[in-house]
């Protein structure tokens, strides 16, 4: 049985069609891509996942239950969690207290006191761990970005949701998150998706991908396949020779 299962899923709003029947499925320790143009309907498809919008047709399976229109609260207590693509911290809040609130949201019963413990010990996880007590708004564009995964984490999530994790990143930035990512998926075995933008982090990082376009699903499939598929070099990637250079080499 697939972690989660997305079937049929369509999202209008109003004369647009958002996310028009899009259907995949994520394996437990997997970590899949998402890719496809701006408004392809990744972000809204993430939406779906976790209960900020409600789909006009199609379910969604998470652990062989339907979740499909649970409350984002809820959806998030059941072991998903997501970080956004632009970080909005509580500028005010210190670090660890940003991440206390993400835990008292996604979590069960914790009292205030065991979210600020249980912070602290996701910020060295994440390498911010000498930032714990700063102001939250004195934080660079890589810190912000570690805090926004800090917080996801603190829910302690089956299923992580990335939304652009990368994006604003120098290439070291880029090299130090993905051996993060692939450190959390070998030590605590959280299954991922991530929408992303820089090919050659998610060809290197991704088992599979899905690629969107205008709000469907374009093709699914390695790396290599995605490179190589003709309707997704002329739609998105351009390229093929560049396209084949961002897949992993085994």
């Amino acid at each position: 049985m697939a972690l989660l299962e997305v079937q049929g899923i369509v999202k209008r709003f109003r004369g647009l069609v958002a996310v028009d029947n899009v259907s995949f499925t994520v394996e437990e320790g997997e970590i899949k891509g998402l890719i496809g143009p701006n408004g392809a309907g990744k972000t809204t498809l993430f939406n779906v996942i976790t209960g900020v919008y409600k789909p006009d047709a199609g379910r969604v399976i998470f652990m062989g239950k339907d979740i499909t229109g649970l409350k984002p609260h809820k959806v998030a207590r059941l072991g998903i969690a997501k970080t956004h693509q632009v970080p909005k911290p509580f500028g005010e809040l210190t670090v660890v207290e940003n991440v206390a609130v993400s835990s008292l949201f996604g979590g069960k019963h914790r009292s205030v006191g065991e979210a600020l413990e249980e912070a602290r010990g996701v910020l060295e996880t994440v390498g911010l761990g000498e930032k714990a007590d700063l102001p939250a708004k004195v934080l660079n564009v890589q810190e912000k970005k570690r805090l926004e995964l800090a917080k996801a984490l603190s829910m302690k999530p089956k299923l992580l949701l990335l939304d652009e994790v990368l994006a604003g990143l120098t290439p070291r930035e880029i090299d130090e998150m993905l051996d993060l990512l692939r450190e959390l998926r070998r030590s605590k075995g959280i299954t991922m998706i991530m929408i992303e933008h820089v090919m050659h982090a998610v060809m290197n990082i991704a088992d599979r991908i899905v690629v969107l376009h205008f709000g469907r699903k374009l093709a699914e499939g390695t790396p290599g396949e995605i490179a190589n598929n003709k309707e997704v070099i002329t739609a998105y990637l351009g390229d093929p020779e560049l396209a084949l250079k961002f897949v992993r080499r085994e």
